[in-house]
């Protein structure tokens, strides 16, 4: 059986479904703004997690080592999807949940830190 794209992509919002990562969007937009970036787009967040994901795919030792050019260095796709300052920019700032959610007091008492 063949797969395309669209099954992938599909499967992909089972787990993050538009209006979450839309959240995600605009929390992780908030928090740049805050530092005088620019803000973020929906687009460049699906970006920037397809960079993530690939991250598991092909290693290397630093984060940057993905956007090295020359011989046996870098990968390609990463320089053609996004400027390794934006990625780094995204990454310094994204958010799962909306600030308000965050409750301090009991930060400690989440059982999927303690199991």
């Amino acid at each position: 059986m063949q797969r395309t794209i669209s099954q992938e992509v599909h499967l992909f919002h089972l787990f993050f479904t538009k209006s979450y990562l839309e959240g995600v969007r605009k929390w992780t937009g908030d928090v740049l703004v805050s530092r005088g970036k620019n803000n973020l787009v929906m687009n460049e967040l699906l970006a920037y997690v397809w960079l993530e994901l690939g991250m598991s795919l092909v290693k290397y030792n630093s984060i940057r080592s993905y956007w090295a050019s020359g011989a046996f260095l870098g990968h390609e796709t990463f320089r053609e999807t996004m400027y390794k300052n934006r990625f780094g920019e995204i990454r310094s700032c994204v958010r799962f949940e909306a600030k308000e959610l965050y409750d301090p007091v009991n930060a400690n008492n989440d059982r999927l830190w303690f199991a």
